[in-house]
């Protein structure tokens, strides 16, 4: 039974906050949106160029077929997507717009989430981190699964919340808990960490309420669980195929500090949040055996957990840490919505300490806010100029062109802003017929003689056909996965030294800048 003190903290959505409740949620959906909707139109990327690879495939057997070949999430999020194109088109907007809506859509269920646990403070806290985020606003535009996951996650969190906090909970929102987790494993291998915790913490309430609720939420939480192994295949393919893609820090706490600011709100305040958190927690785990245990006690160490081991997976994993942490944001901003409520019932209590303590907090998120709209801007850059590299090529469309990508990655969006181009060819270097990004075969990549092979197959191919070769290189290239995709550019100079030049031009993106040729084979 929950203590007087844990009922009066945890306010439930009461009909006279209806109004107020509306009006905020609108209000940062709102502004949720309006920051969102300016990048619809921005150049796909790779990642991007690799989603529309899949769901343009003429057939489910296909779509599952290629999933399974050349991405290492399973497949809903494409079955979707195969969906809403054929529906609506494959432009840039068209493709992100699922995304789009899922992220105005997370803003939504986080301010319930907040507000069913933590209050009013709850509530704009979490809607606060869901509608600034940095990291959440560049994935909820763009043609990828993640903005689908963080919704996904959010209903399994709030789900949980209300079986938690009613007496009885209504049977649909075990229902909601069940389907959300099994979809949120079928669109993300991550989700399983969520679903582990949340079925941990949902036995272990059972085990200590002994009532007939808490054993039918730990029921379905298990069976959520067992239900969602039937897409365990795609993370074992995953497990078998990965090896890793960035160089990390030796030091495991500058590890841990990177990957926390994937949560964070404000891109400024990496540090200080970072810092508060671990704090919190710390003060949290250490006061746990010297007080009266509630609910949310519980909903913090779920939330720290899942927050725990998703970042421990990502350094295990050894995986670029923002993107794929997107799946556990919505717990991470749950706990700081928790700490902030007590924080802020505390100072409700310590009058003398207030306003030394409110001031401060209140000048760093003016300046936090004074310099979002400079980082804004600078993350709404278009992530690609592969888009403007195939419109630099307009002049020569009245030949026929052998388009070059190296590294092959860059051939995921060549193929998608060069598929209506008539007369073009479009090849990789060691892929060479399937130029793409997730590519576990390395045995082309170390074959001997490698870059005079490549040249030859290149400059042969192009006599064949009597095309030019338009060779697009990115300089920065380096090894993902394991595959060498830096060895790709070994074959610009002798292409270059071989062959006139007819054009030449760079295009200086932040992600991923290109530089394109177009050369004469040497007859």
């Amino acid at each position: 039974m929950r203590s007087a003190k844990s009922a009066a903290f945890m306010v439930a959505p009461q009909r006279r906050r209806a109004p107020v409740d509306a009006l905020l949620v609108t209000a940062f959906a709102l502004v949720g949106l309006a920051l969102r909707l300016p990048l619809l139109g921005r150049s796909l990327w790779r990642d991007e160029g690799s989603t529309y690879a899949v769901v343009a495939v003429p057939s489910l057997h296909a779509l599952l077929s290629h999933v399974w070949t050349t991405e290492m999430t399973p497949p809903l999020y494409y079955l979707i997507e195969h969906w809403w194109t054929h529906v609506a088109g494959v432009t840039e907007a068209a493709m992100r717009a699922p995304s789009l809506l899922c992220g105005v859509a997370t803003i939504v269920v986080m301010y319930a989430l907040g507000r069913r646990v933590a209050g009013t403070t709850g509530a704009i806290a979490c809607a606060l981190c869901a509608t600034f985020s940095p990291l959440a606003i560049e994935l909820d535009v763009e043609a990828r699964a993640y903005a689908f996951a963080l919704v996904l996650s959010a209903i399994v969190l709030y789900s949980y919340a209300v079986c938690v906090t009613s007496a009885p909970a209504r049977r649909r929102w075990y229902v909601a808990l069940f389907v959300a987790g099994v979809m949120l494993t079928a669109t993300f291998t991550t989700g399983y960490v969520v679903l582990a915790v949340i079925a941990a913490a949902a036995v272990a309430t059972a085990a200590v309420r002994r009532n007939r609720e808490s054993a039918r939420l730990a029921l379905t939480a298990i069976a959520t669980l067992l239900v969602a192994l039937a897409f365990i295949p795609y993370v074992l393919h995953y497990a078998a195929n990965w090896r890793g893609c960035c160089v990390q820090s030796p030091d495991l706490n500058l590890r841990i500090d990177r990957n926390l600011e994937a949560f964070s709100p404000f891109g400024i305040m990496y540090d200080q949040l970072n810092t508060a958190l671990k704090i919190a927690v710390a003060l949290w785990i250490v006061t746990l055996p010297f007080r009266r245990r509630d609910v949310v006690d519980g909903l913090i160490a779920t939330t720290t957990a899942i927050v725990a081991l998703g970042i421990a997976a990502n350094i295990v994993e050894n995986i670029s840490p923002e993107r794929h942490l997107l799946v556990y944001a919505s717990a991470a901003w749950l706990l700081m919505a928790l700490f902030s409520a007590r924080f802020v019932a505390w100072l409700g209590r310590k009058r003398s300490l207030r306003w030394v303590v409110t001031l401060p907090l209140a000048y760093g998120l003016f300046c936090a806010l004074l310099h979002y709209p400079k980082g804004y801007l600078t993350g709404t850059e278009a992530p690609s100029d592969v888009r403007d590299a195939v419109a630099a090529l307009a002049p020569f469309r009245d030949h026929a062109l052998l388009v070059v990508a190296a590294p092959d990655y860059l051939g995921a969006t060549l193929n998608y802003y060069l598929r209506s181009a008539p007369g073009v060819t479009l090849r990789g270097i060691a892929t060479w017929e399937n130029p793409q990004f997730y590519k576990y075969d390395l045995a082309p990549w170390y074959a001997k003689n490698f870059t005079r092979n490549e040249v030859d197959r290149v400059e042969r191919l192009a006599r064949k056909q009597d095309a030019l070769i338009v060779l697009v290189d990115r300089p920065r290239a380096n090894t993902f996965n394991g595959v060498p995709f830096a060895k790709a550019l070994s074959v610009v100079a002798p292409l270059k030294r071989e062959n006139q030049i007819l054009y030449e031009r760079s295009f200086p993106s932040l992600r991923e800048a290109v530089d394109v040729t177009v050369l004469q084979p040497g007859r």
